[in-house]
């Protein structure tokens, strides 16, 4: 029996039931149901000169519902998926965007303004996530991107890592389950480093997708004093019992295009 949630039933959607069948970044599970039929929201925080990056994972699928926060004037295109405008911090404004999701949604993505697809999409990010019964995970960092954990940059090979790590940004995804373990985000966390220490203290099954590559376009904290973060990372770290991050970033286990593991 599914074990009701708030945000429903926990229970895989019917469409993409279990499978048994090689994955190919081009065509998918083969033999499989496709993606186009479950519920799936996107929430993002922008500023204006970047929608564009924000605009284009939009336009990738076919989202059931999509909501933004602006932390500046927002584009008049935008208008329609812009819940309002104005600075503060990631966390809050997610949880703010967060709140006007349906509650039935199959998947959650969480999306910043800086990123951008370079292998894979979308939908073959939800189908690997369902095949792999993720509840959060997130693209690996291709070679050019702006990365800040070695875990999380794309091994050759691999479809997808079970890890005990996921990053925050600067795109992610939730099942139903893992979007009910991670919100509401803890407000008062600014730009919210080190919410990944939270994650893996949940149960959620945490992992990283090989076979869709995003490129972070920006140095991480270029735009703005990080010195917070880094106190809070710091203090989430020791008191969990870790020295740096690589002390608690591993990976369980391998899946390779033809469902072997390792």
């Amino acid at each position: 029996m599914a074990t009701p949630s708030k945000f429903g039933s926990e229970v895989r959607p019917a469409c993409l039931a279990s499978r048994r069948h090689s994955y190919s970044a081009d065509r998918g599970w083969q033999g499989s149901a496709r993606v186009t039929d479950l519920k799936v929201g996107l929430i993002g925080v922008y500023r204006s000169q970047h929608y564009a990056n924000l605009a284009a994972v939009k336009a990738s699928f076919s989202f059931t519902s999509a909501c933004f926060w602006a932390l500046d004037a927002s584009p008049v295109h935008a208008a329609a998926s812009t819940l309002g405008s104005g600075p503060g911090g990631r966390l809050a404004h997610l949880n703010r965007i967060h709140a006007q999701m349906p509650a039935d949604l199959d998947f959650l993505v969480i999306c910043d303004d800086d990123v951008r697809l370079t292998r894979g999409n979308i939908a073959a990010l939800l189908e690997i996530m369902n095949a792999g019964a993720l509840d959060i995970a997130q693209p690996a960092h291709d070679r050019m991107s702006n990365w800040s954990h070695p875990i999380t940059i794309a091994e050759e090979g691999c479809t997808y890592r079970l890890t005990t790590f996921v990053e925050a940004g600067p795109l992610v995804a939730l099942s139903r389950l893992g979007r009910g373990l991670v919100f509401p985000l803890p407000e008062g966390w600014g730009m919210g480093w080190g919410v990944e220490l939270l994650w893996a203290d949940t149960r959620a099954t945490l992992g990283i997708v090989d076979a869709v590559r995003m490129r972070h376009l920006a140095p991480v904290a270029h735009d703005y004093d990080a010195s917070a973060e880094h106190d809070r990372v710091r203090r989430l770290l020791v008191e969990r019992g870790h020295t740096n991050w690589s002390s608690m970033q591993s990976v369980k286990r391998r899946v390779r295009p033809d469902r072997s593991s390792r």
